[in-house]
C-alpha cells in the first residue's frame, strides 16, 4: 500500500490565526520509490502579517513568501485536487504519514482545508483511511536503542535525530539565518528524514507499516473560525460618539477623527467620522445639515460616513495618551460634535442619507475606501488592536539576536519584507 507523506506549513504558531504557506508531498510506493510529489507555495493575503520565528521554524524565508504566487483558495484547490487524484489513481488505497506527526501535519492540512477549500476537507470521508505517525514511531524506536538527545533540546524532531545518529540522511542545511547562498533544494526537516524512517522501517521493522496494524486517521473536530477580514479585526471594536480615531494616510502621518455620530442601516452600524486636526473650532460650529450633507456626499474636509465592517477594529485613541495640546484640541472639538445642536444636525443628515439609495450607495463606495488605511493602522497599532501585526513581528525580528551566529543579514531581509508589506499597503490609501 502506498504512502502519502506530507507537510503542511503555516504562518503562525496559533493555528486559529494562521494561514498556509506551502504544502509538501510525496507518494511512496510500497518499495519506496517516490512515485509522484508536489511542492506548492501560497501567497499570503494583504491583512495577514506572518510570524517570523514561526517562519525561521519552518525554513520559509522572506524571499519565499514574496515569490509566492498563489492565492489561498487557488493553493488550497490545487492540493486538495492532487490529494483527491492521487486517492482515486491508488483506488483510496493510502496511507497518510503526516511528517511532522498527526498533531502537527494532520491537523495543519485538515484545518486550512476546512477554512480555505470550497468542498472542504473531511479526512473521516475517506474510505478507512489509515494514518502511520511517523514521529511517534521513531520516538518509540529512539527509546527503545537509546539514541542520546542533544543536552537541553526536547524540541528536537524524533525523525531528525534518528537519521543523522546513523547516517540515514545527510545532516540537515542550516535554518535560513545561518545559510549562505544554499542553492537548490533544501532538506526540510522532519520531511526528508521521514522518508528515510520509511526506508529503514521498511527493511528492519516492516511489520510496524502493516496497513492491518495500523489505525484509522482520527479527524480533530475543532470550530471552524471565520477568518474574514470582518471577523478577524472587529470581533471586539466598537465605537460611540466623541471617540477619537487615528488613520493613517498616504504619505505614512496619522489624521485624527472624532465619531460623530451613528446609524445602524440594513443590519450594519454606520459611524459619522469628521477629521479635527484639520479644521478651526469656529468653522465646525457653524456647520449645518445642508454643509454636512454636502461634505460627506463629496468627502470635503475630511468628512466621511463609514460601514463599521470597512474601519476593521481601527483602535480608538487613548486621550490620555495624548499630549498638553493634542487634548485641548481634542477636548474642544469633541464639545463641539456632541453639543445637541450639532447631533441634531448630524441626526438630520443621516435621515436625508439613509432615506435615498443613490446617496447611500454612493457613501458605500467611500466607505470602502477606507478600509486599506483602516487595514494599516490595526497592523502598526497592533498591541491595541489584538491583531498579530508590524509590532508583533518586529519583537520576534529583534529576538534573532539571540540566535547563533550573526543575525544582522537575516534581520535585514526580514525588515525590508515588512517595510514593502506596509508601503504595499500605504500606496493603496486614497487620501
Amino acid at each position: 500500500m502506498p504512502y502519502l507523506l506530507y507537510r503542511m506549513d503555516v504562518s503562525r504558531n496559533e493555528l486559529g490565526q494562521a494561514q498556509p504557506v506551502r504544502f509538501r508531498a510525496q507518494i511512496i510506493s510500497d518499495r519506496m520509490n517516490v512515485m509522484d510529489e508536489i511542492d506548492v507555495a501560497c501567497q499570503l493575503s494583504e491583512d495577514h502579517i506572518p510570524s517570523p520565528e514561526m517562519m525561521d521554524r519552518q525554513w520559509v524565508s522572506p524571499k519565499d513568501l514574496e515569490a509566492a504566487d498563489l492565492a489561498i483558495d487557488m493553493f488550497m484547490d490545487e492540493v486538495r485536487e492532487w490529494i483527491d487524484h492521487q486517492q482515486e489513481k491508488r483506488r483510496g488505497q493510502m496511507v497518510f504519514v503526516p511528517s511532522r506527526g498527526v498533531e502537527i501535519d494532520q491537523l495543519s492540512l485538515q484545518e486550512m482545508m476546512e477554512r480555505y477549500s470550497e468542498e472542504g476537507f473531511y479526512f473521516y470521508e475517506i474510505n478507512d483511511p489509515k494514518v502511520l505517525d511517523i514521529q511517534e514511531y521513531a520516538n518509540d524506536v529512539i527509546i527503545d536503542r537509546a539514541i542520546p538527545r542533544p543536552a537541553n533540546n526536547d524540541d528536537v524532531i524524533p525523525t531528525d535525530l534518528f537519521t543523522v545518529f546513523y547516517d540515514l540522511s545527510p545532516v540537515q542545511y542550516l535554518p535560513f539565518h545561518m545559510e549562505v547562498g544554499a542553492p537548490g533544494t533544501k532538506t526540510l526537516p522532519a520531511f526528508t528524514s521521514s522518508y528515510e524512517m520509511l526506508k529503514w522501517a521498511h527493511e528492519k521493522d516492516k511489520q510496524a507499516l502493516s496497513p492491518e496494524l495500523l489505525p484509522s486517521m482520527y479527524p480533530f473536530v475543532e470550530e471552524v473560525q471565520d477568518d474574514s477580514l470582518k471577523a478577524s479585526f472587529n470581533q471586539k471594536s466598537d465605537y460611540q460618539e466623541g471617540d477619537i480615531l487615528s488613520l493613517v494616510n498616504n504619505q505614512g502621518k496619522y489624521q485624527h477623527f472624532v465619531v460623530a455620530g451613528t446609524k445602524e442601516h440594513d443590519g450594519q452600524k454606520h459611524f459619522a467620522l469628521i477629521r479635527v486636526d484639520n479644521i478651526e473650532d469656529s468653522i465646525l460650529q457653524k456647520k449645518k445639515k445642508r454643509h454636512l450633507l454636502s461634505d460627506f456626499l463629496n468627502e470635503k474636509g475630511m468628512v466621511r460616513i463609514v460601514s463599521h465592517k470597512d474601519l476593521l477594529g481601527c483602535p480608538i485613541v487613548d486621550e490620555n495618551e495624548l499630549d498638553k495640546v493634542s487634548k485641548t484640541v481634542f477636548k474642544n472639538k469633541k464639545e463641539i460634535v456632541l453639543s445637541t445642536k450639532f447631533q441634531n444636525e448630524v441626526k438630520n443628515t443621516f435621515k436625508a442619507i439613509f432615506n435615498d439609495n443613490r446617496k447611500v450607495k454612493k457613501l458605500e463606495d467611500f466607505s470602502k475606501n477606507i478600509r486599506p488605511s483602516a487595514l494599516l493602522s490595526v497592523l502598526l497599532n497592533n498591541a491595541k488592536s489584538n491583531v498579530f501585526g508590524f509590532e508583533d513581528a518586529e519583537k520576534e525580528v529583534q529576538a534573532f539576536d539571540d540566535l547563533p551566529g550573526d543575525a544582522t543579514r537575516y534581520q535585514a531581509m526580514w525588515r525590508n519584507y515588512l517595510e514593502k508589506r506596509k508601503k504595499t499597503l500605504q500606496s493603496k490609501i486614497t487620501f
